[in-house]
């Protein structure tokens, strides 16, 4: 772990996790507050999660959540107010920057992914059990307020949401409800107000949406709508405010 105030005599080691040549791999660090959360591996924990308060007595051990030397690999750490969520061992878990208020959050949410704050809610890629089905899910980090959000490809399969993005009061993402392939979708956080965007490439072939990015309150990203190749598109979450931006490079090129 390193700190600079961005002058080279300020820049320097700040301190050496596990010890001697071999690197802890300080990764994902996030402020909480006036702390820092990051996850690092000491040689004797594994992988775990760290926490610093700026000074080297308070740089330290936060949570050996897979006890012993076995990593639980925190990753995805996000900030959600005043909380740390992220990801150990395939679970969801939440901090509050206490021992006694980290804990997983839902024991029947497996591998989440892409763990996007939108106002007070975290919106994330999961499946439920082993049936496999990735959806779109939410939480307010508790329990009780982890849910998914609705079933888009109905049934066993999932629709794999990804590439979530969080633009104004809007969350989009790439995702396929099993008849339109992976194209842009969106969601308020209710089942009434997940949907498809547009189908850009019409019919079962995907535009495959890919570099969402918000910008002046609209969403920008790339796609292929089947004749213009991969090029660049705009969207304000409506069918009709979602079209292409240019054709940048003629025809079936992109």
């Amino acid at each position: 772990l390193w700190t600079s105030d961005g002058t080279p005599i300020g820049t320097y080691l700040f301190k050496d996790i596990y010890a001697g040549p071999a690197s802890s791999w300080p990764r994902g660090l996030k402020a909480v507050g006036d702390r820092l959360f990051f996850s690092a591996d000491d040689g004797r924990t594994g992988s775990e999660l760290w926490t610093s308060d700026g000074t080297l007595e308070g740089t330290q051990l936060f949570k050996d959540i897979w006890s012993g030397p076995t990593s639980s690999h925190p990753w995805q750490l996000t900030v959600m107010g005043n909380r740390l969520l992220f990801s150990a061992l395939h679970d969801l878990w939440v901090t509050d920057g206490t021992s006694e208020g980290s804990h997983r959050i839902q024991a029947a949410l497996r591998a989440p992914v892409e763990l996007t704050v939108l106002g007070d809610r975290l919106f994330f890629g999961a499946s439920e059990g082993s049936t496999g089905d990735d959806e779109l899910w939410t939480s307010d980090g508790t329990p009780e307020g982890t849910y998914r959000v609705t079933d888009i490809w109905p049934g066993p399969y999932g629709s794999t949401p990804r590439r979530l993005t969080a633009v104004g009061n809007q969350l989009f993402f790439r995702a396929s409800d099993g008849s339109t392939g992976s194209e842009l979708w969106t969601s308020d956080g209710t089942p009434e107000g997940t949907r498809l965007v547009r189908d850009i490439q019409p019919g079962a072939s995907r535009s495959d949406p890919q570099g969402l990015t918000g910008a002046g309150g609209r969403l920008f990203f790339t796609a292929d709508d089947g004749s213009s190749g991969r090029e660049l598109w705009i969207s304000d979450g409506t069918s009709e405010g979602t079209f292409l931006v240019e054709d940048i490079w003629p025809g079936a090129e992109g």
